[in-house]
């Protein structure tokens, strides 16, 4: 995966090139289309054989920075860095994550993110923000699925 992650993608002359459709930002190229499946291809394969071998780190070089803001994504770190018994890691993934707004401008909780935070603020002994965290969330969504909501 590693080799095929690192192979250099052969891009066709501009005139050998196949639109197979259009999008807001201009024509779809077949080598592009093509270029994103085997980034994807090898992402996942990486981040499974990472979660196989218990290897957080390697798990979290799957993704770029900015992606590790990313909600989903920063609790599925953080639920690693958990297991590893790095909470304060755990912490960190949690607090440096970007939400953005629906347009709505409801605040509708992220239940994924929000659970894994609860999870960690319980792993660091702050269960008081844990509760208050859980209820915040009942208040928003009139809704529990929140584990451990008392």
């Amino acid at each position: 995966m590693i080799d095929l992650s690192n192979r250099p993608v052969m891009k066709p002359a501009e005139k050998d090139r196949v639109k197979i459709g259009w999008s807001s930002s201009g024509p779809i190229y077949a080598d592009e289309v093509a270029e994103r499946s085997r980034g994807s291809t090898v992402r996942l394969a990486l981040t499974e054989i990472a979660d196989a071998l218990g290897d957080v780190d390697a798990f979290i070089a799957q993704y770029e920075e900015k992606a590790r803001k990313v909600p989903k994504i920063a609790a599925q770190i953080a639920r690693r860095l958990l297991s590893a018994g790095r909470a304060g890691e755990a912490w960190q993934t949690i607090e440096t994550t970007e939400h953005r707004r629906r347009n709505s401008g409801w605040d509708w909780p992220d239940f994924e993110w929000e659970d894994a935070r609860i999870d960690v603020l319980e792993a660091l002994g702050r269960a008081d923000d844990a509760q208050a965290a859980r209820w915040g969330c009942f208040e928003r969504a009139l809704s529990s699925p929140i584990s451990g909501l008392i």
